[in-house]
């Protein structure tokens, strides 16, 4: 998942990746986002997993899926990568295996966008976009990593139990 940059990579692609709904619930207005710095050498597997901990996920083996060209989650016209938390992976009705797609090979570009869909029961969907092809990288450093981060990470488990709060931190101390 994580890896040190050599001196043999130049450069970082930038992602902004920012989360919009889960269970029903809309984040969209409150810009959760976290700023992923990935190698091109990385691929949409090690981009997963940095998404799952940049938003404290639980990492509890899910399925996830990477959409290009999606309208909504579940999109069957988008291109489809995906993976499993749990190692093996069985796609999914014409859903390419993510593992081995470097993230060089997408043709990506400023600005482009895409989705990513955590969880196929509580669907967590995320608004992906190019912020810099080629960002500064610091070698020895691992990635992929976090850059920047707004907003507080939702629980990703909240089911709306009266008077606790749906953020990471806010005073419960389960999280502490």
């Amino acid at each position: 998942m994580f890896t040190h940059a050599t001196s043999a990579d130049s450069s970082c692609i930038r992602l902004r990746v920012q989360v919009l709904a889960c269970r029903g619930y809309s984040f969209k207005s409150l810009n959760i986002v976290r700023v992923i710095g990935i190698l091109p050498r990385q691929s949409l597997e090690d981009l997963s997993r940095c998404i799952e901990s940049a938003f404290d996920r639980e990492m509890d083996f899910h399925l996830w899926e990477f959409y290009f060209g999606a309208k909504r989650p579940y999109d069957r016209n988008a291109m489809r990568f995906g993976g499993s938390d749990f190692g093996d992976y069985d796609p999914i009705d014409g859903t390419l295996p993510g593992a081995d797609v470097r993230l060089e090979q997408l043709g990506l570009r400023p600005r482009k966008v895409f989705h990513y869909l955590y969880d196929f029961g509580d669907d967590w969907w995320h608004k992906i976009s190019v912020a810099k092809l080629n960002a500064p990288v610091v070698e020895g450093r691992y990635y992929p990593r976090i850059v920047e981060s707004f907003g507080k990470s939702p629980k990703q488990y909240f089911y709306g139990r009266e008077g606790e709060s749906q953020f990471v931190g806010d005073g419960d101390e389960e999280d502490w």
